[in-house]
């Protein structure tokens, strides 16, 4: 188990860009690395699209809800954790458990401790300063925009969930995804700035997806543009750093005490100032 979590968190195998043989005709392992970083891409979004599908129709024609998508919209913090469960996530978070249990160096354990409480804070700096800056640009206001799903309270079984569970398997996931898996592979082909452009912007397009809200354009646009300076700074730090498992630490907080503010917030705060 330590291997494979070492492994993880080494850094990639060449920081130079790879000597491709791009011609006008693909070789077969071009193609299957162009679908191979596409799995990857889209992996996550199409998981997330399908469980929110299966969802609404269970509310829909077994439960009978009057308003299945918007109640499925608002329970994604429940259901996405089974689209986690679909990627790596709980693989790569059971197997960080078994080297936690097996007796990591002290130090080192403490130094990615550190390292997950500091990076939770500049988290929530980037996304308070990001939020606020995609509030302004789409609606003209800087107080940011609750999700069209508001009414839909979540019971306290769902937040609990939502604060504790939902956060640890979604940041593990997405982390093990996008920096883990697909940085290395765009960063040999098309170097590093672009990589980390192109994952970042992959990245941020799943926070559209988070739920699906196809009729809500204005809300789409700013979940993309909030969620870019975030998943920007988490794509470089890993770039920068190659650790994992702080930076999914990081990350997991940062939704944690996102989802509990947002969960003591009234529910007159919650009401949309915009049509």
């Amino acid at each position: 188990m330590g291997g494979i979590i070492e492994g993880l968190d080494a850094p990639a195998p060449s920081r130079r860009r790879a000597q491709l043989p791009w011609r006008c005709s693909f070789r077969r392992d071009d193609v299957a690395e162009a679908l191979s970083l596409t799995f990857l891409a889209l992996a996550r979004p199409t998981y997330a699209a399908i469980t929110q599908w299966v969802v609404f129709v269970a509310l829909k024609h077994v439960l009978h809800h009057p308003d299945p998508w918007r109640r499925a919209c608002a329970f994604f913090t429940v259901w996405s954790s089974l689209s986690d469960a679909l990627s790596i996530g709980s693989v790569v978070l059971a197997i960080g458990i078994a080297e936690a249990l097996a007796g990591a160096p002290r130090r080192t354990m403490r130094a990615d401790v550190a390292a997950a409480a500091a990076g939770c804070a500049a988290l929530l700096l980037i996304g308070t300063l990001g939020g606020s800056a995609a509030s302004l640009l789409v609606y003209g206001f800087a107080s940011g925009a609750p999700p069209p799903w508001t009414p839909h309270r979540l019971p306290p079984w769902a937040v609990l969930f939502s604060a504790t569970v939902w956060p640890c398997l979604f940041a593990v996931a997405a982390v093990a995804t996008y920096a883990v898996q697909l940085l290395p592979r765009l960063e040999a082909l098309v170097g590093t700035r672009a990589a980390i452009a192109a994952v970042s912007l992959s990245w941020a397009f799943e926070a559209v997806t988070l739920p699906w809200t196809p009729g809500e354009r204005a809300f789409n646009a700013y979940r993309f543009l909030a969620a870019l300076p975030l998943t920007t700074a988490l794509t470089t730090a890993w770039w920068r750093t190659q650790r994992t498992l702080p930076i999914a630490g990081a990350a997991a907080a940062a939704l944690a005490v996102a989802v509990v503010v947002a969960a003591l917030q009234p529910r007159d705060s919650l009401r949309r100032p915009y049509g």
